[in-house]
């Protein structure tokens, strides 16, 4: 089926807001004296933060969970209004070779709609050209399929037709559960063996996934 759709992650894919995030993290363990590791801080990554919280909640009862995820959220929330981020590289190159193939432009993300409207201000971009479906719309974040299914309603087309761009695990895993055709961009997260099965490829910049769409849209990819 042709690809008619772009839908892009934000954290970490559109800008490089991961490591403020992971910034965070180590200043709330520090805070809240506790011992969490990077590979939880991953799991973590595109996903709701109700949802971080009751996970929080349930297996650490003694943490006070709301106290170090509001910590984190105030710590980013600081960083990125005083503009302590940037746009990754490659971002307004594919942006432009999607609106010249025609491809409808989608965002899905964990992010509150008014985060991601000050990302892209602060950035000087236009988020005129996107269509934005954000986790609080639906009941289940990411890894859950439904802010990826909801993205391609917005869009007006079947899940088939849109490749995603994601740097998260549970991204890529949402993505693929609702049809759509991940290309995982590497950020802070490596791709596991069970993350490349249901990749359509795998890169490490913009540029480079800009080059697998072209390489499609030649006949020279299979899509």
């Amino acid at each position: 089926m042709a690809i008619r759709g772009l839908v892009f992650d934000v954290d970490g894919l559109i800008f490089d807001t991961e490591r403020v995030w992971q910034r965070a993290f180590v200043d709330a363990n520090a805070r809240f004296s506790t011992e969490f590791d990077e590979t939880m801080r991953v799991t973590w990554m595109g996903r709701k933060d109700s949802e971080i919280r009751d996970e929080l909640n349930r297996n650490f009862p003694e943490l006070d969970s709301e106290g170090y995820r509001a910590h984190m959220c105030s710590f980013v929330n600081n960083c990125l209004n005083s503009g302590d981020f940037s746009v990754k590289t490659g971002f307004e190159n594919i942006v432009a070779y999607a609106r010249e193939k025609g491809l409808k432009l989608g965002i899905a993300t964990g992010n509150e709609l008014s985060v991601v409207k000050m990302l892209f201000e602060k950035s000087g971009l236009d988020l005129d050209n996107f269509v934005v479906t954000c986790s609080c719309e639906v009941d289940k974040g990411k890894p859950d399929p439904a802010v990826y299914l909801l993205s391609a309603q917005k869009l007006g087309l079947s899940p088939e037709e849109i490749v995603v761009l994601e740097d998260a695990p549970s991204g890529i895993v949402s993505a693929s559960k609702a049809g759509c055709k991940p290309i995982m961009v590497v950020d802070l997260a490596e791709p596991t063996e069970e993350l490349q099965k249901i990749c359509l490829a795998v890169c490490y910049d913009l540029n480079e996934a800009c080059s697998v769409l072209e390489k499609i849209f030649a006949g020279e990819g299979n899509a």
